[in-house]
């Protein structure tokens, strides 16, 4: 009768034990398909993002405006490299901001259309460096591409427009033939700092530079002025 007492106890425990086990399992199992199931939605929801399916809602983010932006540019003045930016040609109100600098300022301010319009207005050669990197091709037009063309007065200006948003900019591109027309230099060097910069598009197609040919051809006979012959080249 005691060994039986004892055997009927020892199997109540045990039973207890796998309940318990069974519980833990359960109570793991359900925080595993949590965790698997956030993660999931998280790489679907980054995925749409980049489809472009899903768009961030940036409402509430802190954006920089004009006076900040010109406060950063001034904290970073440089004037032994402004007088070195003018040995190279580069004329104007230089603040002497190396390129290297003003993408780590961009970095703070992230991507802002508005303001990158504004910094163009400003009489400070960096303010419309840092507003070609800052500014969004997606929301780029017709007007603000004939106001930052029309301002062009140096060939580091024309190149950072053409590298850094204009290459981007199905508009800007169709324009290339209305550049290349214009009688202004640094607007007809536009021309030809685009078309060497659209090589460095992948999403440009080989044969959308073939209709680009005859005005290289044709504007590097007729054509000797230096901020031009020097973008064909």
């Amino acid at each position: 009768m005691q060994k039986n007492y004892f055997f009927r106890q020892e199997n109540q425990d045990w039973q207890i034990l796998i309940l318990n086990w069974q519980k833990i399992l359960l109570k793991r199992q359900k925080l595993y398909k949590e965790k698997t199931s956030k993660i999931l939605s998280l790489i679907i929801f980054s995925y749409l993002c980049n489809l472009k399916i899903i768009r961030l809602n940036l409402k509430y983010r802190y954006c920089m405006d004009i006076t900040e932006a010109l406060a950063l540019l001034e904290k970073n003045q440089n004037p032994v490299n402004a007088e070195g930016m003018r040995r190279f040609g580069i004329s104007g109100n230089l603040y002497g901001i190396g390129m290297v600098e003003l993408r780590k300022i961009a970095k703070q301010i992230g991507r802002n259309h508005a303001l990158a319009m504004d910094l163009w207005k400003q009489d400070i050669h960096e303010a419309k460096l840092l507003a070609t990197i800052i500014a969004d091709y997606r929301q780029l037009t017709d007007k603000d591409i004939k106001l930052m063309v029309n301002d062009f007065d140096s060939w580091d200006l024309c190149d950072q427009s053409c590298i850094n948003v204009f290459r981007y900019s199905p508009l800007a591109i169709k324009k290339i033939p209305q550049f290349a027309k214009s009688k202004k230099e640094f607007v007809r060097r536009t021309a030809f700092a685009l078309m060497a910069t659209m090589t460095c598009n992948k999403k440009i197609a080989d044969k959308d530079f073939y209709p680009h040919f005859a005005l290289i051809e044709k504007y590097s006979y007729i054509d000797d002025r230096k901020m031009v012959y020097q973008a064909i080249d």
